[in-house]
């Protein structure tokens, strides 16, 4: 009971009810977070029911009491237990389990049903998004509510950078830079921390808090051995498969392997081309090769294609990365619409299954003097997947 004022403090005539049901029982029904039941004995992720309770899982009964006032109790058919009290007119709360003078004659009742327990009922914790402020999977959301096992990273600095700026906000984005430099400007091509999953989806986006210049910016996946210092479609340490755009244009981007093949039909034709000129066949060989000029001679390059549904990178866009390793396939989301997978260059879904990739942006910026030209980006990691349409 209470501590009463005075040495001589009469018991009041009320009844102080205590109920330890631990966080409010009577929401335990609908309560559900990311599909676990928040009591761990109802294997039917968190909808209550007798029936469907583990066998062994821990289960209690209320006890009542002849000095209990005005409580009534009733056992569903269900298995909930239904409890109210049908307190008096002078009944009132005392949070702090007080009553004041020493001839107090209030009734003290401390409720102890954890905090906002109405909200409970059906209220789910996933992501949120930059575009939306509904709990919706896929959509932004504080670093506390974003799925447990989402794919999340951090970004790698390097000092080889030229003008990044990052910074972690207190909602749990990664804020993103480039102040390029004096006049022309420089990309900064920035990874992930973490490889992408070898199974299941992994989701993310970039929002465009500012992009003033009209310069292709990309955003993608990439090798982690990719050279930070120039853009991805310059990139010849890494392979990369990336969205490029700017305002008004847009462009998908793989990694395009040298073929032996190509390299033959392309000596072959400057072979031609030597000999059509009227060139002496004792040289053609040496000729070609000066002909060919090293063409299909390296590893392999970056080539772009246009997308069957055009992205455009302005202020405001929110572009949203969608590799599914399963599949083998990775996608774009635009503004919280679904642009598709990236095809290639026979028109099938690109397959990015079993490479080992991590998140990839090139991030522009350059100083004109008086106007600065600076993109900065929002990043924000361990979003569920969308549902796919």
């Amino acid at each position: 009971s209470a501590p009463r004022d005075g040495p001589a403090a009469r018991r009041p005539n009320g009844t102080a009810i205590v109920l330890l049901l631990g966080a409010s029982a009577v929401t335990w029904r609908c309560f559900k977070v990311s599909g676990v039941g928040f009591v761990t004995g109802l294997p039917t992720q968190g909808l209550r029911s007798s029936a469907n309770q583990a066998r062994r899982a821990f289960a209690f009964d209320i006890v009542e009491s002849e000095e209990h006032v005005g409580l009534k109790s009733n056992k569903e058919e269900d298995g909930a237990i239904t409890v109210t009290t049908e307190g008096g007119p002078w009944c009132r709360l005392r949070p702090q389990g007080r009553v004041s003078g020493p001839a107090a004659e209030w009734d003290a009742m401390v409720l102890l049903l954890g905090a906002s327990a109405a909200a409970w009922r059906c209220f789910k914790v996933s992501g949120v998004s930059f575009v939306a402020g509904l709990p919706k999977q896929g959509l932004r959301s504080s670093s506390a509510n974003q799925a447990r096992r989402a794919f999340a990273f951090d970004i790698v600095e390097s000092e080889e950078h030229v003008g990044l700026k990052s910074n972690k906000e207190e909602d749990g984005a990664i804020a993103v830079t480039t102040e390029g430099a004096y006049p022309m400007g420089n990309w900064n091509t920035v990874l992930g921390d973490q490889e992408l999953p070898a199974s299941g989806r992994a989701y993310w986006e970039v929002k465009f808090v500012s992009k003033p210049s009209d310069a292709f910016e990309y955003i993608g996946v990439a090798e982690a051995g990719s050279d930070v210092t120039l853009p991805l479609t310059r990139n010849s340490k890494g392979k990369g498969y990336f969205y490029g755009a700017c305002a008004g244009d847009s462009k998908v981007y793989q990694y395009l392997e040298t073929q032996s093949a190509w390299k033959d039909k392309a000596v072959a034709q400057a072979k031609a081309d030597f000999l059509e000129r009227g060139g002496d066949e004792k040289q053609v060989d040496a000729m070609a090769q000066k002909l060919h000029r090293g063409m299909w001679t390296g590893a392999g390059t970056h080539v772009g294609s246009e997308p069957a549904c055009p992205m455009f990178f302005k202020t405001g866009t929110v572009v949203g990365v969608d590799a599914d390793m399963d599949k083998g396939t990775l996608a774009f989301w635009a503004d919280g619409k679904y642009v598709g997978p990236v095809r290639d260059l026979t028109g099938r879904p690109l397959n990015i299954k079993g490479k080992k990739l991590v998140p990839a942006m090139s991030i522009f910026g350059r100083n004109l003097g008086a106007h600065k030209e600076f993109t900065k980006v929002e990043v924000r990691t361990g979003l569920e997947p969308p549902t796919l349409p």
